[in-house]
């Protein structure tokens, strides 16, 4: 059920941790911890502290935090990122909402073996991406190294 934990089994990757100081608008510091997969580059936590509980972290006390976790993308960890670029026929298609229309059904066919086409609703089109009657799609799929 959607908003309950799901178990998830663990899985040990190689990461790499970057730890940066912000400041709003208001002049106050936040500190924030992200960690990613180094193979696949996808993110596994995101941590965010106030100044006082990131001095208490780094120096072993126990300190409350915002964590946001990413199980979604744990069948992504440990791999590698492959893109390819297919030029798909758009006909007369012109307009933002009718080119994610032609594309919502015509990358299908190229969505095979773990494929998948990044973002093509039309807030994410670009419209650079349109060669005459062509518009130019990214696909991309995650695969252990050696496959």
């Amino acid at each position: 059920m959607k908003g309950e934990a799901e178990m998830i089994d663990t899985k040990t990757v190689t990461a790499g941790i970057v730890i940066t100081r912000s400041q709003n608008g208001r002049g106050e510091y936040a500190y924030s911890i992200t960690v990613r997969d180094e193979k696949s580059g996808r993110p596994i936590a995101a941590i965010r502290l106030s100044p006082e509980d990131f001095a208490g972290a780094v120096t072993a006390l126990w300190s409350k935090c915002e964590a946001t976790l990413y199980p979604e993308e744990i069948s992504k960890y440990g791999k590698i990122i492959e893109h390819k670029h297919v030029a798909i026929p758009v006909g007369s298609a012109r307009s933002d909402k009718e080119i994610a229309e032609v594309l919502s059904v015509a990358v299908i066919p190229h969505e095979t073996d773990g494929w998948k086409a990044q973002d093509i609703d039309e807030k994410h089109l670009n419209l650079r991406n349109l060669t005459g009657d062509h518009y130019h799609v990214t696909f991309e799929r995650y695969i252990e190294k050696g496959e």
